[in-house]
């Protein structure tokens, strides 16, 4: 998939993720979303994990993530 955001409407925009979990952790950090959206299964990095460091970080501690 290209890095390329996909615009939904006014109010939001999507960023998709195809890889795994640090393709993911490398997008917040790019793009600082207003909420998240993550997979359970992902390969290398699945998604509880992914959870958990988005949580542990200062930036993105606040920020929901839905899985």
């Amino acid at each position: 998939m290209s890095d390329a955001s996909i615009p939904c409407n006014s109010l939001y925009t999507m960023l998709p993720v195809d890889v795994d979990g640090f393709d993911a952790l490398a997008k917040i950090a790019d793009h600082h979303p207003e909420i998240i959206f993550c997979d359970i299964m992902m390969p290398r990095l699945d998604g509880y994990q992914t959870c958990a460091l988005i949580k542990k970080n200062p930036r993105f501690g606040v920020t929901p993530v839905i899985m």
